[in-house]
């Protein structure tokens, strides 16, 4: 089955009737205001089984049993970038000995995604309380960002080809240099959207979790409740 479970609340069943929200800031104000435990199942990508997650208080309990506690991490990196059709939550946490990654590949407004974001959000409601002054960081990594913006090199090199043969001279030379500022333009293009000089955004648990709110909330992501629920 896959779905959440709130200790002393109600459990959850993707396998049952969604209840559209209207405004998803209600399922939000839930999920970041709860103090209960919680056991969730959900799909890290669509032909991937279900796996079991749990947190309670500061524990994190991962799908192979490991024990992770909240107050001990020291580096935490998130993430949300589309991928084609589907979108990839990545949310990293790291003690001094280990490295969990909680991660969903879906649809913008799939199940699993929902459930995802569901359990994200009692993470970092659980890292407020128990490591307040945590610094996450938000988006894209900068090497990644330094990787996308090599692929200018591409361009760059059309374009000091055709430079090359504009000092040729000959026929065509307009047409070259015509070429050659297109191919510059669009290098500088592709390094201007990467940014790799930019240092990745860093945020508490609490301002990551305000800045979901809103990013979610413009993104249309669309975040809902099981109409159907069951005691624990």
């Amino acid at each position: 089955m896959i779905g959440a479970c709130l200790t002393g609340s109600s459990c959850y069943s993707a396998s049952g009737v969604i209840e559209q929200l209207d405004d998803i800031n209600v399922f939000l104000a839930h999920a970041v205001n709860s103090t209960d435990a919680m056991d969730i199942s959900f799909k890290p990508a669509p032909l991937r089984s279900a796996q079991n997650w749990s947190l309670e208080g500061s524990i994190l309990t991962t799908p192979k049993g490991q024990n992770i506690d909240l107050s001990d991490i020291s580096d935490c990196h998130f993430s949300d970038v589309p991928v084609k059709r589907y979108w990839v939550a990545t949310l990293t946490l790291a003690t001094a000995s280990d490295k969990v990654v909680i991660n969903c590949n879906d649809s913008k407004n799939g199940v699993q995604r929902q459930y995802y974001y569901a359990f994200v959000f009692e993470v970092l409601n659980a890292l407020q309380i128990h490591n307040p002054t945590l610094a996450i960081k938000r988006g894209p990594s900068r090497a990644l960002n330094i990787a996308f913006a090599c692929i200018a090199v591409i361009p760059i090199g059309g374009a000091i080809k055709f430079f090359l043969d504009a000092l040729g001279g000959g026929t065509g030379v307009g047409l070259a240099i015509g070429f050659c500022v297109f191919f510059l333009l669009m290098g500088a293009f592709i390094i201007w959207c990467a940014s790799p000089w930019q240092k990745t955004p860093k945020d508490t648990p609490a301002g990551l979790i305000q800045w979901l709110r809103s990013w979610l909330s413009g993104l249309g992501t669309s975040v809902s409740l099981p109409a159907n629920t069951e005691q624990r």
